[in-house]
């Protein structure tokens, strides 16, 4: 384009030139079109070095770039020479088969690729996803984005879009979300388990509590043999007497008396048995304060008579506070398995060994705890059981059911919060518990 002042200088030559023949004019004007010539040679070849330019970084670009023309049928008029790398297609393909790029798009995307560049007059901008078929038969996923270009006029001149080949970001993500399904498959199959295992073993554990109960019972059963044994001596002594009194003539009103009292007193005995044994049995409902030693005084009264037959003495020491906060009956339950096994262990000891037979229970307090410790001449516990005592069903009698000390770990442990050990003496084995003192609770 010549500039202004470059025709302004041409008039006033042309002007000089009329005045002196025109022989300058046509000179200058000769100098100024081979200029012009030169000028437009240097911007043509920057243009199209800067053209080149701009191709070869399109063409290097991972995303395709492409323009349509608007309106119907929206063809394509312009694909980037990288498609070829995308998709194996050319360029050229592209432009001239208008239904080349419809025609190759999965057959569940079409909609949504249609709707996207349909939806391009009123968005001016929309992004979205499909499955594209490449040469080599294989589907793509590309995210398109396209773009509505105006004139100054505001009216719309171009559709101008990008292809990116999204194939391995979209197959990471199924990958991924398939991954996280199994996952959750898999928690919600862990949880499963979990709950099944953990109804498994309350109700193992119910079964266990029940076993030991039953077991419990029947020592009980023992204990009362024992302690109404004497009683009912007695009582068969004085139905006895009746009958030779009355064949003498010595039955009168106070002989009546005489024997309405003794026998009162041995059925209030029996009597008292039974209360205990029915209080002895019921389920503590919530945890409350008790003496534990106290707790295994009752204890020892009720085995009082079992252990007078057998010839082995007992001895109770507690020493300061000894109060704690539980199950009452539950630890009893735990003392008489510990006491029942310490009376078996000693009567079934050796003939041979001459040793005492005793059994010593001791209650003191340790820092913030109350230790009670019940220990016997019973010959102690072989070394093979010691790390297996406490394990459900483990047991070291012949008829035992391995039960009594598993659910006294878990009484004392489990539902008292405290501890269980057993360990040897000198002379037999010794069972130490633990628990927490009533002013020492968090």
């Amino acid at each position: 384009m010549i500039k202004k002042s470059t025709i302004i200088g041409i008039l006033l030559l042309l002007l000089v030139a009329v005045c002196t023949g025109g022989t300058v004019l046509l000179l200058y004007l000769f100098v100024m079109f081979i200029k012009e010539k030169k000028r437009r040679l240097q911007y043509e070849r920057s243009l199209g070095f800067i053209r080149k330019q701009l191709e070869g970084l399109i063409d290097s670009s991972h995303a395709v770039i492409y323009s349509r023309t608007p309106g119907s049928g929206y063809p394509i008029i312009y694909v980037s020479e990288n498609i070829a790398d995308v998709l194996g297609y050319s360029a050229k393909q592209l432009i001239e088969d208008t239904e080349l790029w419809f025609k190759k798009i999965h057959p569940d995307d079409q909609e949504v690729a249609l709707y996207s560049l349909n939806t391009v007059y009123t968005n001016t901008h929309n992004v979205t996803k499909y499955r594209m078929l490449d040469a080599g038969g294989s589907y793509r996923w590309l995210q398109d984005n396209t773009r509505l270009i105006f004139d100054r006029t505001s009216a719309p001149i171009l559709v101008l879009g990008t292809w990116s080949d999204i194939t391995e970001k979209v197959t990471l993500e199924e990958d991924l979300l398939k991954k996280t399904e199994e996952l959750d498959n898999m928690n919600k199959n862990l949880q499963r388990k979990v709950q099944e295992e953990v109804i498994a073993r309350t109700t193992q554990e119910q079964i266990l509590i029940h076993q030991s109960r039953l077991a419990a019972m029947g020592e009980m059963i023992a204990v009362i043999a024992h302690q109404w044994k004497q009683p009912l001596n007695t009582l068969s002594l004085i139905v006895s007497d009746v009958a030779e009194a009355y064949s003498f003539g010595e039955v009168n009103r106070q002989y009546v008396d005489e024997f309405v009292a003794e026998a009162t007193i041995q059925i209030r005995f029996m009597s008292g048995t039974i209360d205990d044994f029915r209080n002895f049995f019921k389920p503590s409902k919530s945890k409350v304060d008790f003496d534990c030693v106290e707790a295994v005084r009752e204890v020892v009264n009720l085995l009082s008579a079992q252990l007078k037959a057998v010839a082995i003495d007992i001895e109770i020491a507690g020493e300061g506070d000894t109060v704690v906060c539980g199950y009452p009956n539950e630890f009893k339950q735990v003392v008489l398995n510990i006491l029942n096994n310490s009376v078996e262990a000693i009567t079934q000891r050796e003939r041979s060994v001459v040793m005492p037979r005793d059994i010593a229970i001791r209650a003191y307090n340790d820092d913030d705890s109350v230790i009670l410790s019940i220990s016997d001449s019973g010959g102690g516990i072989p070394d093979e059981h010691m790390d297996r005592l406490f394990e459900p069903y483990y047991t070291t009698k012949k008829d035992g059911s391995g039960i009594g000390l598993y659910m006294a770990r878990t009484i004392i442990e489990g539902n008292m919060g405290g501890k269980i050990r057993a360990e040897n003496t000198q002379t037999g084995a010794a069972f130490v518990i633990e628990l927490k003192r009533l002013n020492h609770f968090p």
